[in-house]
């Protein structure tokens, strides 16, 4: 079933096929070396199980084509799901959604389907950021993988295996031990106040 041109194409095809409905892009004008000259070309988006399922992801073809790419970096789709959040998101959520662009900054011009679940807990392992913060970041980070699942980029959340690292031990912070603060406690507030003018 083809669509004006320019606009790519639903058909279906012959046999006993499970995804019997594909989809093809809108035709572009593409380099052979077999006829020496530029030729026009469909390429496959996708096979889906009925009609209506092919216009639709069609449709989300022809309004984002660069979220069908196989080698779309981090930065990339951030960028695409940034705007999105722009238009409808508080000044308060967006800086929240800047920090953690930047807790992603390693990773940014990664291929985002080759981002695996280790790389992503390592982030966490290695940041310098409060666990209270990282919680934050982890639930933003939540939502990009789930907007990243809802456009077809992945099948898996791995945030949801993400491990916060523990809290601070802050008894490493205590300088005197019990023994040294009874001895404090017994010292005459004389020799004290001599130590502190030295």
């Amino acid at each position: 079933m083809r669509n004006a041109n320019g606009q790519g194409s639903v058909s279906r095809m012959n046999g006993n096929r499970r995804n019997k409905w594909r989809v093809l892009a809108p035709a572009q004008l593409v380099w052979s070396d077999k006829k020496g000259d530029y030729i026009y070309k469909q390429i496959t988006i996708g096979y889906c199980k009925t009609k209506t399922e092919a216009f639709s992801l069609l449709y989300k073809y022809t309004n984002s084509p660069e979220l069908f790419s196989n080698t779309m970096t981090v930065k990339e789709l951030w960028q695409i799901y940034y705007n999105e959040k722009e238009k409808v998101s508080s000044d308060l959520i967006l800086n929240h959604l800047k920090r953690t662009e930047h807790f992603l900054t390693p990773y940014l011009n990664f291929n985002f389907k080759k981002l695996t679940n280790t790389q992503i807990q390592d982030l966490f392992n290695k940041s310098t950021y409060s666990k209270k913060t990282l919680s934050v970041i982890k639930a933003y980070l939540h939502n990009f993988w789930e907007f990243a699942i809802l456009k077809k980029q992945i099948d898996i959340n791995y945030i949801k295996y993400v491990i916060l690292p523990p809290s601070e031990d802050y008894t490493k912070y205590n300088i005197y031990n019990e023994e040294e603060i009874q001895n404090i406690w017994n010292t005459p507030p004389s020799q004290i106040r001599n130590l502190l003018l030295i």
